[in-house]
């Protein structure tokens, strides 16, 4: 029952946690990713510590030496946590000017479509009114009725 009990405190704090990552990153994360990397960033510090605990009791011999070790511990697993997330915020920066510059790239691409292309002015660029541009239509021959190939101008609904 006693092991439970942790289980469950232990749980209960690791989603606490979770709520305290508010990093722009994260936002767009799931509940478990962000549970696990909120773990990953407060437990390490945490383990370092208790490492540096033990081994700075090992070498020292005294409890004040293993207090010193996991204040060394701690203090490596934060500056290492504060490198990692300037990393990450910047690649997160990174990528969403990417996309912002992707997706101006996509409208770029389909104003000059409409613009060049389908001879549509931007004046008259309008998904209810049709824009009228002369198209090349091959000879056919329908039902016994040949037509002749030559330019039509055919409605484009842009």
């Amino acid at each position: 029952m006693d092991q439970k009990k942790r289980l469950i405190v232990s749980l209960g704090l690791l989603l606490a946690l979770a709520g305290c990552s508010s990093a722009p990153y994260a936002s767009r994360q799931s509940t478990t990713s962000q549970i696990t990397d909120a773990g990953v960033e407060y437990g390490g510090p945490l383990a370092l510590g208790a490492a540096g605990f033990f081994a700075g009791r090992a070498m020292g011999h005294s409890d004040t030496a293993g207090a010193l070790g996991a204040l060394a511990g701690a203090a490596a697993g934060i500056g290492f946590d504060v490198f990692a997330n300037a990393k990450r915020k910047e690649a997160y920066r990174v990528g969403m000017e990417d996309g912002a510059n992707m997706a101006r790239a996509e409208q770029a691409i389909d104003q000059w479509k409409r613009e060049a292309v389908y001879n549509a002015p931007r004046s008259q660029v309008s998904a209810l009114q049709p824009v009228y541009r002369p198209v090349y239509v091959h000879s056919r021959s329908i039902n016994g009725v040949t037509y002749p190939g030559g330019y039509q101008e055919v409605p484009v609904y842009p």
